[in-house]
């Protein structure tokens, strides 16, 4: 009976310690620690922005750079990452840590309109005003990778940050007593060239156009995009852009019909937590739902939303539990897009190159940082399933830390082995790192977004 008394006694000793150290695991650093955490992270991602993606000539940002090399003659500058390049020059300019960013936001934008006569740079709109997603940073002409087709989505996420970038600037230009900044002029007019409704397809289903074959806008019959899917964004920045334009149409409907209440977006269960997707029950990477969250007031503001991603964040995360089956480091997750290391069947590595991730597809178990940072802002700090407690925990045991020029980030890794290292950071994936700092940033918070996005 002793011996027994004395087992059990050295079981619970062992559980309660298992639990002290867990919470001691869990939990971050004092309040003045965790801001000097986050505000070095979000300058770094800050500046890797402006110093390595920005083309200084033309004011556009690369598709993607290599780490640790310099650019090449071939590299495409993406025009979503034209628009998350804008995004952090108006908090990169809101934290004193990019020089100048009201005139590279000038630069940026008079290139957009291709009336930058220094540069000669000249980029070709279709008849609505979409642009094409890959164009030549310093000419401006459509790239191969682009052909002859004009991106909705793309040219979406050009809109949102050149927005963001419009009523910041212009927000401190009249506080200053100089009246409206010249970025939301020349804002105003890349928004506003969009004709917003042709992107729409059908209003009753909520369907989408991805995107147009040639300047004359040649539909594609099959090729479009279901509520809530990829585009996402795209609805709610169509219905913006009717709205400044002083009219109510279609575009309304659309977004009236299949996205203004976060309530009733459509759900699908994973391992018992209900996840905003598609209706035909197929998963979507979480980068959709974190655009709308940072770029549309109108669902992202809305509280259900905010629980939802909440909802995300816990389905994540047992995406990694079940596919490790308790191998996987415990703060690494994070399903959205990008570089990736390639096994083959035999778990030997392949090769470097990019995948998209989501909760029904993680073929080769990536885990991405910045998608637990984009998270993050939904949870108060000292909550148990912050995500800043991963993050920190991942730089402190150097896990998926990389290092470009002297700038550190973390960015995506294998969840098999995060030793291993990708070879390329892509812009628009790597967004929602940068977008979540600067959401737990004392100095910026979500607050930044809810004043100045659409």
């Amino acid at each position: 009976m002793i011996i027994m008394l004395k087992q059990l006694f050295f079981w619970v000793l062992i559980f309660i310690t298992s639990l002290t150290n867990f919470a001691a695991a869990q939990t971050l650093p004092d309040k003045k620690t965790t801001d000097a955490f986050v505000r070095a992270r979000l300058v770094d991602a800050l500046k890797l922005m402006d110093q390595h993606f920005r083309v200084p000539e033309t004011g556009q940002y690369l598709d993607a750079i290599r780490i640790g090399q310099e650019p090449r003659a071939g590299d495409v500058s993406s025009i979503a990452a034209t628009g998350i390049g804008l995004a952090s020059l108006a908090i990169g300019d809101a934290l004193g840590v990019i020089p100048d960013a009201e005139q590279k936001a000038i630069k940026t934008l008079s290139n957009l309109l291709s009336i930058d006569r220094q540069s000669g740079f000249k980029v070709r709109r279709s008849a609505s005003g979409w642009y094409p997603h890959f164009i030549n940073p310093h000419t401006g002409k459509r790239s191969k990778a682009s052909a002859d087709k004009f991106s909705t989505i793309d040219t979406a996420l050009l809109a949102a940050g050149a927005a963001i970038a419009a009523r910041y600037f212009s927000a401190k230009s009249f506080s200053s007593g100089k009246g409206e900044s010249r970025v939301f002029m020349l804002a105003g007019r890349v928004v506003g060239g969009v004709r917003w409704s042709s992107a729409i397809k059908s209003v009753d289903r909520g369907l989408v156009h991805l995107i147009f074959k040639g300047p004359k806008e040649t539909q594609l019959t099959n090729v479009f995009a279901n509520p809530f899917d990829e585009y996402a964004l795209l609805p709610c920045i169509t219905m913006r852009g009717e709205q400044l334009a002083g009219r109510r149409g279609k575009a309304h409907r659309l977004f009236d019909k299949h996205y203004r209440d976060a309530s009733k977006l459509p759900t699908n269960d994973y391992q018992g937590h209900a996840v905003i997707g598609k209706r035909n029950g197929n998963f979507i990477a979480h980068f959709t739902h974190l655009f709308v969250y940072y770029y549309c007031n109108n669902v992202g503001n809305q509280r259900a939303y905010r629980q939802a991603l909440r909802e995300l964040s816990h389905a994540d995360r047992k995406h990694f539990q079940i596919n490790g089956k308790g191998s996987f480091p415990s703060h690494l997750w994070g399903l959205g897009a990008g570089s990736e290391i390639k096994f083959d069947e035999n778990g030997k590595v392949k090769y470097s190159a990019y995948g998209v991730n989501h909760l029904g597809k993680n073929t080769h178990d990536t885990a991405s940082p910045a998608i637990m940072a984009g998270l993050a802002p939904l949870f108060r700090r000292g909550e148990p399933d912050d995500p800043m407690i991963d993050l920190y925990q991942l730089w402190q045991n150097n896990l998926c830390k990389y290092e470009h020029k002297k700038l550190e980030f973390l960015w995506r890794c294998s969840a098999r082995n995060p030793s291993l290292k990708v070879k390329k950071v892509e812009a628009v994936d790597f967004s929602t790192y940068l977008l979540g700092l600067a959401g737990r940033d004392p100095k910026i918070g979500m607050a930044f977004f809810r004043h100045f996005d659409l």
